[in-house]
């Protein structure tokens, strides 16, 4: 929370208590201490290339877990206010790359995924990609 906090990256909720499920906590928690070091670096990247970022979902148990999911640390949520930068491409950093069930799906130069769901970014951070 700290190193994303000096990068200027706001989370939404409180850490959830240790071994309890985000949805078993009133108004919700998000946990970020179990992120890869790739996922963290890779949103302090999006600070700079898209300004103003919130984390609204980390790590926190009652994603689904295994392989590179969430509970992994390779999945990180963020606000909605990121759609302009993303979708807009911001340079020729990312690109529309179809769909991932009815979402929308966009790659980073380096191959990370970002899906826009209903109420967020669904991020899914193999590697840190420079900007």
């Amino acid at each position: 929370r700290d190193q994303l906090a000096q990068a200027g990256i706001s989370i939404n909720k409180s850490a959830c208590p240790d071994n309890t499920r985000y949805q078993d906590v009133k108004d919700g928690c998000t946990t970020v201490a179990g992120l890869n070091s790739n996922t963290v670096a890779q949103v302090i990247n999006l600070k700079s290339i898209c300004g103003s970022t919130q984390i609204t979902g980390g790590n926190e148990l009652g994603h689904t877990d295994g392989g590179q999911s969430h509970t992994t640390g390779y999945k990180i949520d963020l606000a909605t206010n990121v759609d302009a930068c993303i979708t807009g491409g911001s340079g020729g950093y990312f690109s529309a790359a179809g769909t991932r069930g009815s979402y929308a799906r966009y790659l980073d130069k380096c191959g990370n995924e970002y899906v826009r769901e209903p109420t967020h970014w669904d991020i899914t951070v193999s590697q840190t990609c420079s900007i």
